[in-house]
């Protein structure tokens, strides 16, 4: 058999294995995120693969770009065993946003070494699918600079028969929290200093997180910090480990009660922003809303049940 002839079958082989691959690989994950990974270097490699089927030229041969590329895919192939290490170690204990940023920059030079393999080999046999994966990947990492594209946002509100001064409490003392908080919630650890909320008080939540819904999840544990509190009216609060997100909790009189409202804003930083996981976060903001509906609709059963409302 000819290099050619080789060269051919084994873009055959690539042409119809890929796509299997991608199915398996997003039916375990679920995630929009894992779809831009596939779509960053998967996609232009089913493309480059089914353009030498059609046209198998020029014949396999060890150019200073394949020799590039070998290079820089032994790098690759180290860096990645070492990420997936990195990561093994965090699913034995609740982790912190900390080392998950840092697994995530471990994520993003992997990935960014393995465009580069692709288009090294892209660009040796066929060009023109080379420089679009080259030029598809920096347009997408344009995209994420700008902050507008990385914000993010969500709001609940709740009307319940009661006043601001019967409710308050319930939203500021931890010992009250779990009489109607959801068990699926992210789980408070701790509160610092013990007892009710004031400003400069830190709140240790613990929650899971995962890269797919077939995939071990990590456990994370996080902070925020109550910024401002105004008795029987609002608080806020500021998450330590991502200051880019902010929140608050406002209490406003009605005609019939008071108006609950709890109002989200955040940033997500670049780098996880431009791997993909900003589609991802609409999934998980609305989940965190639906969540906290259903928080409000029993917090409102119990103060308008409560004889002192």
């Amino acid at each position: 058999m000819s290099w050619a002839a080789a060269g051919q079958l084994y873009a055959i082989v690539i042409a119809i294995v890929t796509p299997l691959a991608v199915a398996v690989a997003v039916y375990r994950t679920r995630r929009w995120s894992y779809v831009v990974l596939l779509g960053q270097f998967v996609l232009f490699m089913e493309i480059g693969a089914i353009a030498y089927v059609i046209d198998p030229s020029p014949a396999p041969s060890l150019t200073p770009m394949l020799v590039a590329a070998f290079v820089v895919l032994a790098v690759d192939l180290v860096f990645m065993v070492w990420t997936l290490y990195r990561r093994s170690r965090l699913l034995q204990a609740p982790t912190t946003i900390a080392q998950i940023d840092a697994a995530n920059d471990r994520g993003l030079i992997s990935r960014v070494l393995t465009i580069g393999v692709v288009v090294l080999l892209l660009l040796n046999f066929k060009p023109w699918v080379g420089i679009a994966c080259l030029v598809a990947n920096v347009a997408w990492a344009f995209i994420w600079i700008p902050r507008p594209m990385r914000s993010y946002r969500m709001a609940v509100a709740s009307d319940i028969g009661a006043s601001p001064a019967a409710i308050f409490p319930y939203l500021v003392d931890p010992e009250r929290w779990k009489l109607y908080r959801a068990s699926r919630e992210p789980v408070v650890v701790s509160v610092r200093p013990e007892g009710p909320l004031a400003r400069g008080s830190e709140i240790v939540t613990r929650m899971t997180g995962t890269l797919g819904r077939r995939i071990r999840p990590y456990v994370v544990d996080s902070t925020s910090i109550v910024t401002e509190l105004v008795p029987d009216r609002s608080y806020s609060t500021l998450w330590k480990d991502r200051p880019s997100e902010r929140a608050k909790t406002r209490l406003e009189p009605t005609a019939s009660g008071t108006r609950l409202t709890f109002e989200l804003e955040g940033v997500q930083p670049y780098r996880p922003a431009s791997m993909g996981t900003m589609l991802d976060v609409r999934d998980t903001v609305g989940a965190r809303v639906k969540e906290l509906t259903a928080t409000y609709a029993r917090l409102k059963q119990i103060v308008e049940a409560s004889p002192s409302q």
